[in-house]
């Protein structure tokens, strides 16, 4: 923050703007050689009940 004093008094206050940190690929780069690309069947999910399946619209849990 920034603070502007006049006469021992706080005038304004101000937030500061922090530099946007930028994701660095190269140095991640290679890090996780030993993945795989996921198959078809690695992407299905069996069916299973859901704990809000069968309520009504406007009760709460």
């Amino acid at each position: 923050m920034n603070l502007r004093v006049e006469n021992g008094e706080i005038v304004s206050v101000e937030p500061v703007e922090r530099p946007k940190r930028k994701f660095n690929a190269v140095k991640v780069a290679g890090s996780a050689s030993d993945l795989t690309l996921l198959t078809d069947a690695d992407r299905t999910f069996a069916d299973r009940p859901l704990s809000w399946q069968g309520r009504d619209e406007g009760s709460a849990a």
